[in-house]
């Protein structure tokens, strides 16, 4: 049975909703810079398109995630013909996306319950200036130890190499950590590729096809709480049993 030493913590719509803050920031960056030029429906589906062509090249490493911000905006900026600077959409669209107090589900009873039982780590595909304004609004700054971004590291998930600061600064192996995300294709295959086990935090319930096993499958960071306790229990008995 699992005997996990560390939590790692993927942070987009694992702890932060990002999801939710992201569809409020469009709302607002939609009425005060596109209100004019095009429809909300067009310009929120040319977004999404964008991002997430964008989003592929760091996970392919063709792109770092500090250059996607203005990429992104650039092309939307010249796909709409506004007069906006890009400077302007990017700031706009880094505060009104991270600086909501925006809880995923179980997160915020959950975290102070499994940090005082483990070593929790964070480990995100993220910037560290939209990371942190993140981790402030949800009141977290000093909760994970250590804490990566793949835009200091050179490195983003799914690339095992994003693993190593975290296994050195707390000298642990792979099989000791458990990886906690949303993404299949970042965090899933990145757990995959070093050989960590997975939970999958699928909050919406996405439904999916294939040969992917998960270790662990939430849909709240309350159930991974039970599950880990539920485990260590387990682990307990057996330790007595084989005295």
């Amino acid at each position: 049975m699992e005997d996990y030493q560390c939590l790692i913590f993927d942070l987009d719509d694992t702890l932060y909703n990002f999801s939710y803050a992201q569809s409020i920031a469009l709302e607002k960056l939609y009425a005060r810079y596109f209100g004019d030029v095009c429809r909300y429906d067009d310009f929120k589906e040319r977004y999404q398109a964008i991002n997430r062509s964008y989003w592929q090249q760091v996970e392919a490493g063709v792109i770092r995630a500090g250059q996607l911000s203005v990429l992104r905006f650039t092309e939307l900026k010249e796909c709409f013909k506004t007069t906006a600077l890009v400077k302007d959409l990017v700031e706009f669209y880094h505060h009104e996306s991270c600086t909501l107090p925006a809880w995923c589900q179980g997160a915020e009873q959950a975290l102070p319950l499994l940090t005082k039982q483990f070593s929790c780590a964070l480990l995100s595909n993220g910037t560290r200036r939209d990371q942190l304004a993140k981790l402030q609004a949800l009141g977290l700054m000093d909760d994970f130890y250590p804490v990566i971004f793949s835009d200091e590291l050179g490195v983003s998930k799914p690339n095992s190499d994003i693993f190593q600061p975290i296994l050195n600064t707390l000298n642990v192996q792979p099989k000791d950590c458990l990886l906690i995300g949303d993404s299949l294709t970042s965090d899933y295959q990145a757990a995959l590729n070093i050989g960590m086990d997975f939970c999958w935090f699928n909050e919406k319930k996405v439904k999916y096809s294939g040969e992917l096993s998960p270790k662990i499958e939430i849909n709240s960071l309350m159930e991974l709480v039970r599950y880990l306790r539920m485990a260590q229990a387990t682990v307990d008995d057996e330790r007595l049993q084989s005295k």
